[in-house]
């Protein structure tokens, strides 16, 4: 959708409802910077649970992969807002 507005692909209508989900598609994008600053302390606390106990060490695995997941998902994200900040 981004390309296509970039590309004037896009129909007047189609571009106006597309820019406001662009604004907030950016405030998502804002709430994810600094939820993965939170996430980061949340898989370092995990990382530290899982070399004290046995017992939660596979839990505390399944919690670090997930978190890394979203926190490597904010790549993809900050390329979205990139782009769209491109646009003007």
């Amino acid at each position: 959708m981004i390309r296509m507005i970039g590309e004037g692909e896009a129909t007047q209508e189609e571009e106006a409802s597309a820019r406001e989900l662009f604004g907030q598609l950016k405030g998502m994008i804002t709430a994810s910077r600094e939820a993965v600053s939170n996430l980061e302390g949340l898989n370092e606390g995990a990382k530290v649970m899982a070399s004290g106990s046995r017992a939660l060490r596979p839990l505390m695995n399944s919690v670090q992969t997930a978190v890394q997941q979203v926190i490597d998902g904010q790549t993809m994200i900050e390329e979205w807002g990139r782009m769209i900040d491109e646009l003007g």
